[in-house]
């Protein structure tokens, strides 16, 4: 599996397009394709037509309390436009909750990808902003776009 992140610290510069269009093609050409939004503007998940509310979403495989936390595979949505964790508007809690966990705060994310199953790419959608929730996922990616 290879996981594939869109990230730059500026917005508008069309990451969630590019995340998106490159989930697209990756699935024509036959490849099983996860797309993970770890941005709290929620905008790849409005494009999968995603649900945020009563579904366990990204916050709640990385960012919940560890009594709290569901396995990736429990959080993954299948929409009409492609298999998706959706993001959550709670992200923006995530930079304090992270930063209290001094010992696994940063590898959350990369754990939770262990975990993860079945797929030939995943494709992160990231904030344009340098956090720990980013940096997470650049810890545990193969590629940085």
């Amino acid at each position: 599996m290879k996981v594939i992140a869109m990230a730059n610290q500026k917005g508008g510069i069309g990451k969630t397009t590019t995340a998106c269009a490159t989930a697209t093609l990756l699935a024509e050409e036959g490849y099983k394709v996860l797309m993970i939004d770890t941005d709290m503007q929620c905008n790849t998940t409005d494009v999968y037509a995603a649900k945020t509310e009563d579904v366990a979403t990204i916050y709640d495989v990385v960012v919940a309390k560890p009594e709290e936390r569901v396995n990736i595979n429990e959080a993954i949505q299948y929409t009409d436009y492609g298999d998706i964790i959706a993001s959550d508007r709670l992200l923006v809690d995530a930079e304090t909750i992270l930063g209290t966990d001094k010992l696994n705060g940063l590898l959350r994310f990369q754990e939770a990808l262990r975990e993860l199953k079945g797929y030939d790419y995943v494709i992160v959608d990231t904030n344009p902003v340098l956090n720990l929730m980013l940096y997470n996922v650049l810890i545990a990616v193969d590629e940085i776009v």
